[in-house]
């Protein structure tokens, strides 16, 4: 297998293009279960083992030709999870309920005066009318 790994490489250095599908066939299920435990997202998982791919394309040149290419693979998709999770935990998550209450921001239902929201009002439950008010 190793040898396969490091075969499909030097193709892709070589400018062969059918040595980026072997290395994808023989490796995209090792490189998938390598980043779903780290990123626990079945989707982004996927997103980040086929970006790999990618990367190892525009990088090959990187590859040193006797070294463990499976390595290689692995560090590139570790890296590639690693600034994921950073963004991630760079990301606030906003709770705009929470916002519109510390700025005074309130939704006043009789600003809206007409028979179709009268008509809303007496058939709609609360968050129904919610969802309408702030339409």
């Amino acid at each position: 297998m190793k040898q396969r790994i490091d075969t499909a490489l030097i193709n892709i250095k070589q400018g062969k293009h059918e040595g980026l599908a072997q290395l994808y066939e023989l490796t995209s299920r090792a490189v998938f279960a390598f980043v779903l435990p780290m990123i626990n997202d079945y989707q982004i998982a996927e997103d980040i083992m086929q970006e790999t791919y990618v990367h190892v394309y525009k990088s090959i040149d990187s590859y040193k030709e006797g070294t463990n290419g499976l390595s290689w693979l692995y560090t590139i998709a570790r890296n590639m999870t690693m600034t994921i999770l950073q963004k991630r935990n760079r990301e606030q998550e906003t709770d705009f309920d929470a916002q519109s209450e510390t700025m005074g921001a309130t939704i006043d239902e009789h600003d809206f005066d007409s028979p179709t929201i009268d008509l809303a009002k007496r058939i709609l439950n609360e968050d129904e009318q919610s969802i309408l008010f702030l339409y």
